[in-house]
């Protein structure tokens, strides 16, 4: 039996990702930036909840960034496409930490089972 097909991105993201602040025309680049951010940490949250259908918040980023998705028109994207970039780069170094994180843990991990296996042998 074959399993149903995932979702569209638009079914995944309009769900989770916060709505963007209206009257379009009237936000500033800073509330747009805001708003920008709150989607990746929104997205972020819904990913490591098991909520996305395995789509993290790059997947989010991307989606938004689509001129078919983006609600604020190809100037104001073409304005913000530095807070993208810090955006992207800011998630991938959050991903990093949580990958660095997790080897220090596996690493502890294994040196205390070391330790407790040396002590019950004599050897400490």
């Amino acid at each position: 039996m074959s399993k149903p097909p995932p979702p569209s991105d638009g079914e995944v993201w309009f769900d989770i990702l916060p709505k963007p602040p209206r009257p379009f025309g009237e936000q500033t680049e800073a509330d747009i930036a805001a708003w920008m951010d709150d989607c990746v940490v929104a997205a972020q949250a819904a990913f490591d909840a098991g909520n996305t259908h395995d789509k993290n918040a790059l997947n989010a980023l991307e989606w938004l960034w689509r001129p078919d998705t983006w609600p604020y028109g190809p100037n104001m994207r073409s304005r913000l496409q530095h807070i993208r970039g810090a955006l992207f780069r800011r998630i991938d170094t959050l991903a990093a930490y949580k990958r660095e994180d997790e080897a220090n843990a596996r690493i502890q991990q294994q040196r205390q089972a070391n330790l407790e296996l040396r002590r019950s042998k004599g050897w400490a």
